[in-house]
């Protein structure tokens, strides 16, 4: 869907590369427009949820920190097509957060340029889907400090032409 000319990929930490797992498509191998079935193929390991329109994947991130977890959401339309991810890493050392953001900021500012920033220090890109069904993608990141929701927060949102964007 989107590529660069630099593989940027490979620079990223353990953390990132867990978050990212791959420099295919737009994250996690997967790409907009994906029907359910699609996406569950190419995790590689069983939802801990599922229903027609939704999937969460819960990764351990063990062997990079001891409790560190990623919550993957995939969330699918009324045409059986992905239009939202969320994931979050959880972090219990809230020294291992800024880090993180910054260097998922850098990977996306490269694909995509330098990102809004809102006043709740969310980062902003929005992207023009040029393959697939028109529409526009928004990728947003902050990075999470309160007891108990600790950690990165990355959403990734696709608006189809054909549905109203509110």
């Amino acid at each position: 869907m989107f590529f660069c000319g630099c593989n940027d990929f490979k620079h990223l930490s353990d953390r990132g590369k867990l978050l990212v797992k791959t420099k295919e498509q737009l994250f996690r191998g997967v790409d907009f427009d994906m029907k359910l079935n699609e996406v569950r193929e190419l995790e590689e390991i069983q939802p801990h949820t599922e229903y027609a329109d939704y999937l969460l994947y819960r990764i351990s991130g063990d062997s990079i920190g001891k409790g560190e977890t990623i919550d993957v959401e995939y969330f699918f339309n009324k045409k059986n097509q992905l239009d939202l991810i969320i994931a979050f890493y959880n972090l219990s050392d809230k020294t291992t957060i800024r880090p993180l953001v910054q260097e998922l900021k850098g990977y996306y500012e490269k694909k995509y340029g330098k990102p809004k920033e809102d006043e709740f220090g969310w980062f902003h890109w929005e992207i023009r889907d040029k393959s697939g069904e028109k529409g526009v993608i928004e990728i947003n990141l902050v990075g999470e400090t309160e007891e108990g929701y600790m950690g990165v927060e990355l959403e990734l949102i696709k608006y189809y032409e054909y549905e109203k964007r509110k």
